[in-house]
């Protein structure tokens, strides 16, 4: 009988020096441990497809059968070759049909396309494992297990057509060759081996050819089996021709069976059974302590996907019936730190496994009531994280109470139950290990929203997904006096029937959008009734497609870029360029589009293009400047020259987000590391961990070679951070996030005790500063402080404030993007938002002055006074001005040293208009903003943490038209 493969021949070759050594093991002659070890994985590559527990012990098990049938069968060849001698020569003839099928594979590997040529070539001629197939080609992982299966394909495709359609023929010649890849007793370390009985040579470079081709024709005759039985045969030629029961050629000799027995077992009827078709997904979640994760949900998504489901008793959530693709498992939990997402391949009859451990962070406990203060059972407890959508996390009991544990830090947490409106969010500050208490009122009605997704054929869409509400967040001071949000976006996705329904939604205006892959978004907003249902019908059109290739002005490819492309009022379609620099674009809306993409080194490039539904745009951005990667390497030694091994270097041009480049690498054990993904010629920060709470050293590399960098570290300091947290009224605050921040080499993030107090260390000498974050206070800020090697700050009693809000509204010409920020009085950032509408709240701020400051690419920048009061918002106008486009770069001595940055700021005659740093890209630095004409004063000043002092003020005077001015830095005395 056919099966369908069990386990890719990948997955099988990890477990290779395992199967191997058990094999040395159970027989005695080297050549006998080849033997056992290649007949297991024939065995393991046509075993049929089922569940197993553990594959090594499934190995381990046929490792044994094959061992001990190889003992029967040697046993019986010594009887045999006592009674009648040894036997001669293999006949020439048998050689040279084996050395044409070897030839045959070889000739259709060199055909195939380059892509999966290379693939083949690495991983069966050269025998490299996967990894390292792809590290060479610069490739992920499943690609190359991707393109391999595809190259297997091909070449089963190839020796069909070899064999004039006939795949029987061709597979009968495998078989030969697999038993002609066993050489007899070979020679170690030796040029030549004899090979049958001695009459031909070989050189190593072609056994290592027909070692190849036997290791690929088992891989493609595995994964690609012979096709259905072509004439009825007599059950008495089966067992003329050895047929085991698995259906394989039963062993003669301890040697397979030979070419015309093997032509009859193909052509044997066999009872046939269903080829699976589809996989399984098995994803085990526990929690930090190892304990199931009861209740957790998980996410897979692949392909065209996406299914959620909690983990029963036992921590498991299982997938069944899934297509064959790459998947990859979330459960959907998250904190400040990155959450473990594992990849996960599923095949057709198998069944791919998993684990995900959540991290420990913010257990939340409390209760939800109704509007007579009764308990509500049954209510949701639900979490979302920095826009996302709602993940539940716990259910409340009879009595209303609820209980979820690590919900992540940074967090937004509301209730939800079935005829309510959902509650606002709350968002959740503490760190690892923290709790909270919170208690939620749901006491009006809820709205609900049905429809139905047709496409431009008219036919009913299943799997839109339909999102419901704006991830933009809106500041609501609540009773307790924290600050609340609005409910995250709800998503569904349409079934079937193209039918969606979603509830419970707050009653109000809400964002409906609608996305289907290949077709046009659909956004709209409705306004839902408290008490009622709406229903919506939504006509989706043919989206357009965009693809091409990014470049540079030299030709060569430009990989990991983002490409994006909208209408005005559209977020968009974005994707990021392969390793060839091409891309697509699905989906996109018709009309005006404007394509936009950012390189590297934050070179940028955008074009209009007017496109109909439906139609296909080639567009092929070529960016000028983008500077090509390099290798910066090091050593890293303690203050004795001693090697340190094992600390994170990472390297960094500030800020690493937006395309600018980041290189990490650990040190091996002499303290030496490589950083791969420099720019050459760009200065930039170098930063070296050995395990500690904050960087033990930050360096500025101002002038990159190619030469080794010697870094030194300093000596382990001894400073420590301590003190008492106090809310408004004095008792001791709990929960709260606590930053201790070096100027120079970073951030320790942590909580306080459950009494309020705190004592973080040891830290290396420098300057710190404090800040403390509790929701329903004011961010509390202390200024830097200079400690030395062994100084511990006590910062005393720290009195949290409840502080108040700035709200402001923004009057006059319409915006697509803007910033707004506070700044306190010196010019330091206090918070900052980003957004497009013409509302936002900002806050909590402790009482005090400050100053407010709008940017934006299609805005006047202007900076307006503020005065915070203790527990009042303040509200205020600004207004939206549009002037002249005004871009200034700066320039430095060619004795100095680049500066990797610079402050700005700009002021008019009634005041700062703009206080802004801009950061040295590429070996230049450039500031572009708006501002109304005039005379304006510059003051620029160099970054003083890690290069020389370099400066400038000058009066600049702005007309009516853009223009560029540069402002050349200046050493300061």
């Amino acid at each position: 009988m056919t099966h369908a493969p069990r386990f890719d021949p990948d997955e099988l070759l990890q477990h290779e020096s395992f199967v191997r050594e058990l094999a040395a093991l159970l027989v005695y002659a080297g050549q006998a441990a080849d033997d056992v070890v290649q007949d297991t994985w024939v065995a393991a590559l046509q075993a049929p497809a089922r569940p197993l527990h553990s594959l090594r012990a499934w190995l381990a098990t046929i490792v044994r059968r094959t061992a001990g049938r190889h003992a029967r069968s040697d046993r019986r060849r010594r009887q045999r070759e006592q009674r009648a001698g040894h036997d001669g020569p293999e006949p020439v003839a048998d050689f040279a049909e084996r050395e044409q099928a070897r030839a045959a594979i070889v000739r259709a590997v060199l055909a195939l396309p380059a892509g999966y040529r290379d693939v083949v070539l690495l991983r069966w001629f050269e025998g490299l494992p996967p990894r390292e197939v792809a590290r060479r080609l610069e490739l992920p992982v499943e690609t190359v297990r991707t393109r391999n299966r595809r190259a297997l394909a091909q070449l089963r495709t190839a020796l069909d057509e070899h064999s004039d359609g006939d795949r029987a023929a061709w597979t009968a010649l495998l078989l030969p060759l697999v038993d002609a890849g066993r050489p007899a007793n070979p020679p170690a370390n030796v040029a030549t081996a004899t090979l049958l009985g001695g009459t031909l040579l070989m050189s190593t470079k072609l056994q290592l050819t027909v070692a190849a081709a036997v290791a690929l024709a088992l891989a493609c005759w595995a994964t690609f089996p012979p096709a259905p039985p072509l004439a009825p045969a007599k059950a008495n030629d089966a067992s003329r021709a050895g047929v085991a029961s698995s259906g394989l050629p039963a062993a003669v000799d301890g040697r397979i069976a030979a070419t015309d027995s093997l032509r009859e077992v193909v052509a044997t009827p066999v009872a046939t059974a269903a080829v699976a078709t589809t996989g399984s997904a098995v994803v085990s979640v526990l929690w930090s302590d190892r304990t199931p994760a009861q209740g957790v949900q998980v996410m897979l998504r692949g392909g065209d996907v996406r299914r959620t489901i909690a983990c029963d008793a036992a921590g498991v959530a299982r997938f069944d019936d899934l297509p064959p693709a790459l998947y990859l498992a979330n459960i959907e939990r998250g904190s400040y730190r990155d959450v473990e997402q594992p990849r996960m391949t599923v095949e057709a009859g198998a069944e791919a496994t998993a684990e995900i451990v959540v991290a420990e962070a913010l257990d939340v406990t409390g209760v939800v009531v109704d509007g007579n203060a009764q308990p509500i059972a049954a209510a949701e407890i639900v979490v979302s994280f920095s826009g996302m959508p709602n993940v539940v996390v716990g259910r409340t009991g009879a009595d209303g109470r609820f209980a979820a544990r690590d919900v992540g830090v940074d967090g937004y947490v509301g209730a939800r139950a079935a005829g309510l409106a959902p509650s606002m969010r709350r968002r959740m500050t503490g760190s690892v290990g923290g709790s909270a208490e919170l208690r939620f009122v749901l006491d009006q009605p809820a709205a609900a929203l049905t429809g139905t997704v047709f496409g431009p054929d008219g036919k009913a869409v299943p799997g839109a997904r339909v999102l419901v509400g704006s991830s933009d967040r809106f500041g609501v001071r609540l009773a307790d006096g924290s600050n609340g949000e609005s409910p995250a976006v709800e998503i569904r996705d349409t079934d079937a029937s193209g039918q969606f329904s979603c509830a419970p939604l707050q009653p109000g205006p809400q964002l409906v959008r609608v996305l289907a892959d290949g077709l046009a978004p659909w956004w709209q907003d409705i306004t839902l009734t408290a008490g009622s249902t709406t229903n919506l019908t939504v006509h989706l059109q043919a989206g357009v497609t965009i693809r091409g290739v990014v470049r540079t002005a030299d030709g060569r490819a430009v990989p990991m870029v983002w490409i994006s492309a909208g209408v005005a009022g559209d977020e968009g379609r974005s994707a990021r360029s392969t390793a060839d620099g091409s891309y697509e674009l699905t989906g996109v809306t018709p009309g005006v589009i404007t394509l936009r993409v950012r390189g590297p080194d934050d070179t940028e490039l955008q074009q209009t293009v007017h496109a109909i539904a439906g139609q296909v745009v080639r567009w092929d951005p070529v960016l000028l400047g983008t500077t090509e990667r390099r290798e910066q390497r090091g050593r890293v030694v303690d203050q004795e020259g001693r090697a340190v091994g094992d600390a994170r270097v990472s390297a960094h041009q500030y800020p690493d987000d937006n395309g600018y480049w980041r290189a990490q690498a650990r040190t091996d054990a002499e303290g030496r590391f490589r950083l791969t993904n420099c720019e050459a010629g760009v200065p930039f920060y170098l930063s070296v961990s050995t395990g500690g709470p904050i960087k033990d050293i930050e360096l500025a590399v101002v002038r990159p070679d190619d030469e080794e960098l010697l870094v030194t570290l300093p000596t382990p300091g001894k400073v420590r951070v301590r003190g008492t947290v106090l809310d408004d009224r004095g008792a001791p605050l709990p929960n709260v996030e606590m930053y201790v921040i070096h100027r120079d080499l970073g951030t320790l993030r942590d909580s306080n005790r459950p009494d309020g107090t705190f004592d973080f260390g040891p830290f290396p000498a420098g300057e710190y500063r404090l800040m403390l974050l509790s929701n329903g206070f004011a961010r509390l800020w202390l200024p830097f402080r200079t400690l030395a090697d062994g100084e511990t700050w006590d910062a005393g009693e720290l009195h949290m404030q409840r502080g108040g809000n700035v709200r402001a509204t923004f009057v006059g010409a319409a915006l697509s993007d803007r910033t707004v920020e506070v700044l306190f009085p010196d010019g330091s950032d206090a918070g900052a938002e980003r957004t497009e509408n013409a509302h936002v709240v900002i806050g909590p701020f402790a009482a005090g002055d400050y100053v407010l400051q709008l940017t934006g690419d299609d805005v006047v920048c202007q900076t307006v006074p503020i005065r915070i009061r203790d527990g009042i918002d303040t509200t205020l106008d600004v207004p939206v001005v549009v002037g002249t486009p005004a871009t200034f770069a700066f320039t430095w001595p060619a004795s100095a040293r680049p500066p990797l940055a610079v402050h700005v700021t700009i002021a008019d005659g009634a005041g700062t208009r703009l206080r802004r740093p801009v950061w040295n890209r590429d070996g230049t630095m450039q500031l572009r903003t708006m501002l109304l004409p005039g005379r304006y004063r510059i003051e620029v000043q160099a970054d003083t943490g890690l290069c020389p002092k370099l400066g400038r003020i000058v009066e600049i005077d702005v007309g009516a038209a853009a223009a560029k001015h540069t402002i050349e830095l200046r050493p300061e005395n």
